[in-house]
């Protein structure tokens, strides 16, 4: 997953995401939340960050994540 946000499309790296997102893995997505906010790619980060609240809107750590974003941007 870090390959595709660092190195792939746009377009691939939503796929991926869409897959791990139908498996419910909480802890990946957080981690693609990270690597788009380290690389700076705030327009795959503002489609994501709206898939990911609307499936873990009671996950605080999400909450947390996208804060701390807003907070130091």
């Amino acid at each position: 997953m870090i390959m595709e946000v660092q190195f792939g499309s746009r377009e691939k790296l939503l796929e991926t995401f869409e897959e791990a997102l139908k498996h419910n893995k909480k802890q990946l997505c957080l981690q693609v939340l990270k690597w788009l906010i380290d690389n700076e790619k705030t327009e795959e980060l503002e489609i994501i960050k709206e898939r990911i609240l609307k499936k873990f809107k009671t996950r605080k750590e999400v909450y947390l994540t996208l804060f701390d974003y807003c907070m130091t941007r």
